[in-house]
């Protein structure tokens, strides 16, 4: 126990390093106002891989009724080679499932042949498909480069985390990360006015499109005025959540019979009690599944 507490020490010295310029390691000493940087990547002279100066590059996007074979015969691409490529790219993108709105860019050179060299397929945010017509019709799947960034969140609760984390300006989704980081140790079904919270957290980004979460890297919650603290480590090649002390936040038992997902009533002085059928004070937080 005493070695995870001081590897724990560690980790959390260096989870506050990188978004404290003090160099502070408790997470009480953080606040919205010190600086969270990221790295600053360079200008790519590259898009997809490919030298952009040799092309001329056209974002598009798939029209309603627009087949794969439309897109690339439009593109200069004969019949022969259109199914050449829906060949050489059936194990990572079958073409039947191609959607209205998809994006896609070509790349035609510049010299006279105005010739179309290579079209990425975009198969959600973050993964497309290269396929490459220089020669033997090559396609392959790719990932965008993520970057990620490490932010602080903060608040009070007036009638839910979500609510609150969506006043902050933060991402909402953070309030069920929470859920689960604190499934064994506190309530989410009994959620009081004025308990706080405090996360670490990651952000997705690709160039400067956000993406979506990314993992908790430390967290405290205030609840009946007891300070609730969460670190990230991993430990036996699992990753999970500890205390200061180095316990882990799993329990035998859930504080919680249901997951928390969303809130069927809030805090209020006066709420019409679902059996009753009178007008009483409640100051919960109640949810359905």
């Amino acid at each position: 126990m005493n070695k995870i507490h001081i590897i724990l020490a560690i980790v959390l010295t260096i989870i506050i390093s990188s978004c404290n310029t003090n160099n502070s390691i408790n997470i009480d000493t953080v606040t919205s106002k010190d600086s969270i940087s990221s790295i600053e990547k360079e200008i790519a002279k590259t898009k997809f891989g490919i030298l952009v100066n040799d092309y001329i590059i056209q974002k598009n996007s798939v029209k309603k009724n627009e087949f794969f074979s439309n897109i690339l015969q439009n593109n200069g691409i004969s019949y022969p080679r259109v199914i050449e490529a829906v060949n050489a790219s059936k194990e990572i993108f079958d073409v039947k499932y191609m959607r209205t709105g998809d994006t896609y860019y070509t790349f035609r050179k510049k010299d006279t042949t105005n010739k179309t060299d290579y079209i990425i397929y975009h198969l959600n945010k973050t993964n497309y498909v290269k396929f490459d017509f220089i020669d033997s019709i090559i396609a392959t799947e790719h990932q965008l480069p993520i970057r990620i960034d490490t932010n602080l969140a903060e608040g009070i609760i007036e009638s839910s985390p979500w609510v609150s984390l969506k006043n902050g300006g933060y991402d909402p989704m953070l309030s069920m990360e929470l859920s689960d980081i604190y499934a064994w140790t506190i309530d989410f079904y009994g959620l009081q006015k004025g308990d706080s919270y405090k996360i670490i957290y990651e952000t997705k980004f690709i160039d400067s499109t956000y993406i979506g979460l990314g993992k908790v890297l430390a967290c405290q919650f205030v609840h009946f005025d007891y300070n609730y603290k969460a670190y990230i480590f991993v430990q036996d090649s699992l990753e999970d959540y500890f205390d200061e002390e180095g316990g882990s936040l799993r329990r035998a038992f859930l504080k919680a019979p249901l997951r928390y997902s969303r809130i069927s009533s809030r805090f209020s002085h006066s709420r019409m009690h679902p059996i009753l059928k009178i007008r009483r004070p409640h100051h919960g937080v109640d949810y359905a599944a």
